[in-house]
């Protein structure tokens, strides 16, 4: 972290900090994140809230819109710069040292990360509260993707009535290069000729909706949107199984239209996923079934149930459960590409490779033995 001065911050300019409990024998550090918020909680300018040892402070602005000069109207954006603060006592402190240890020194990157989390945890809680109680339908649960600006952190200490160290610096979230690197680059003359030029057969492309669902899911994994990027990525997954086993169907004439319908329709994506899509993917030929048979065996202990958790038991789920799904899905599907490029002299493969393309190469075996043992491990 890098400092950035000597900023005082409200928590400490407007002494809130002695809204915690306090012995005036001991000594405290607190640790207080500053950052704007995408939109304007319907709390009073500079108010506070106690809770779970933790402090919430709001700062109310109105900015005007900054589109005004290009001639778009829009009324003033209203924003809330939020503290969120919590209190630590030194348990060793020997008061004739005004600085025991320099602030910063206290507690280490990671440590700090998890102290944001926690904050951040807190304060969705408080936001879904406010949403949940009295219906307001402006705000909502916030990652670190959806923060404005960089946070500020400041580290400070009291002991009775004295502030007696204060440290500022910048908190970098770790929010995903790709996504930075996407709005500096912009696209080649030739990239937009080719999209023009082949507008009809890109928007009929026929894995065009499970591409979405993919890049959705990828976007939402940047921003640290968990739960979303497991569920855009599930149903990324579903939409491609209900691509292979209709045209696997339709285009080996192994069903009429109806009963492939009635399939796709039916709204049992588990049967459809059992007894259509593996069966008709081991049949096709035998090419890399084992190294499939692992995957999917990791997918369906681990992974298949996720969407269902968030979405009929409200579980949260972390960065290492979302990551691990996005990977699986990705590698199942490099390896069907890479099985059904050696099938020959079968319509639906043939159809399938036209569309279904690896752009980088991998080594299958190294993707065998990664699951291998994340499955040894299991048992």
């Amino acid at each position: 972290m890098k400092n950035n001065g000597t900023f005082l911050s409200e928590t400490i300019r407007k002494r809130r900090y002695k809204q915690f409990k306090m012995d005036d024998k001991k000594k405290y550090f607190y640790i207080t994140f500053r950052y704007m918020l995408p939109f304007k909680l319907p709390l009073p300018n500079m108010s506070s809230f106690n809770m779970e040892k933790t402090m919430i402070f709001c700062i109310q602005r109105k900015y005007p819109f900054y589109g005004l000069s290009e001639g778009i109207g829009h009324p003033d954006l209203q924003r809330t710069i939020i503290e969120v603060t919590t209190q630590y006592e030194v348990k060793s402190y020997n008061k004739s040292h005004v600085a025991l240890k320099p602030l910063k020194k206290i507690i280490d990157d990671k440590r700090m990360t998890e102290i944001f989390d926690d904050q951040l945890k807190i304060l969705n809680t408080f936001i879904e509260m406010i949403s949940m109680k009295y219906q307001y339908h402006n705000i909502y649960s916030i990652n670190k993707g959806l923060i404005l600006g960089i946070p500020m952190c400041t580290i400070f200490s009291v002991y009775g009535d004295e502030l007696i160290d204060n440290y500022n610096s910048i908190f970098l979230l770790k929010i995903e290069d790709k996504l930075f690197e996407d709005e500096l680059h912009d696209l080649k003359n030739h990239e937009i000729d080719e999209l023009i030029d082949n507008y009809e057969v890109i928007k009929m492309h026929p894995m065009r909706q499970m591409t979405f669902y993919k890049r959705k899911a990828e976007r939402f994994l940047f921003n640290h949107d968990y739960n979303s990027a497991i569920t855009n990525c599930q149903t990324s997954f579903e939409v491609f199984i209900s691509f292979f086993v209709k045209h696997y169907y339709e285009l080996l004439n192994l069903k009429d239209n109806e009963k492939i319908n009635n399939i796709i329709d039916s709204g049992n994506f588990k049967n459809m996923y059992n007894h259509h899509f593996l069966v008709a993917l081991y049949d096709i030929s035998t090419d890399y079934n084992e190294i499939l048979k692992e995957m999917f065996y990791y997918y369906d202990e681990n992974c298949y149930q996720m969407r269902n958790d968030i979405v009929h038991k409200g579980v949260t789920f972390n960065s290492y459960n979302a990551n691990t799904f996005n990977d699986v899905v990705g590698n199942i599907i490099y390896v069907i590409n890479e099985k059904l490029k050696l099938v020959k002299n079968n319509k639906f493969a043939s159809f399938y490779s036209r569309y279904s393309i690896n752009q980088h190469e991998r080594d299958i075996n190294q993707i065998w033995e990664f699951y291998k043992k994340l499955n040894n491990k299991m048992n």
